[in-house]
């Protein structure tokens, strides 16, 4: 083989290798985002609520708050969000049709409540934990965009949770 034809060799396992090596990247990617963490999840979640609050304060609605986060979730950690989803409620074994909606669910592992209040009532605590319970999700967190400090107004809460 004269040096150009090892050259082009040498170019053409290169890339073959390098092919295998991003092909190896993205599946190791796509095993941590399956295998995430719920609190690995919630510290994204609080991460990127902490950096809408810096970017644009706390003056807008609840429905630009979940949008804006709902779009740099995905954008950004590609998870699967469901927004105002509806919330089944079964009654003596029978579904009843009412409207119950929680604001988003992030990786079907956390419940997300999207708040805008000078001050939260202790009773939007108790019917979050009533969501978290109707849904089957052990945690959630309840973010209130309305404070000066975004960490005053970020309240986790658990129903039956067991850290592993």
């Amino acid at each position: 083989m004269n040096p150009d034809e090892q050259a082009e060799e040498l170019a053409r396992r290169g890339a073959e290798m390098g092919e295998r090596f991003s092909v190896k990247i993205q599946r190791f990617n796509l095993i941590k985002l399956v295998t995430m963490e719920i609190n690995e999840i919630t510290g994204i979640i609080i991460q990127e609520a902490i950096q809408i609050h810096k970017n644009d304060g706390p003056v807008l609605m609840e429905t630009v708050y979940e949008e804006l986060l709902s779009f740099r979730l995905k954008k950004y950690h590609h998870f699967d969000i469901i927004r105002q989803g509806h919330i089944p409620l079964l009654y003596e074994e029978v579904r009843l049709d009412v409207n119950l909606r929680f604001d988003m669910m992030v990786e079907e592992k956390v419940l997300v409540d999207i708040k805008s209040k000078e001050t939260v009532p202790p009773v939007d605590y108790r019917i979050f934990k009533t969501y978290l319970r109707l849904t089957n999700i052990s945690v959630g967190l309840v973010i209130n965009f309305n404070v000066e400090v975004l960490k005053d107004g970020i309240k986790r809460v658990v129903n039956n949770y067991k850290d592993n």
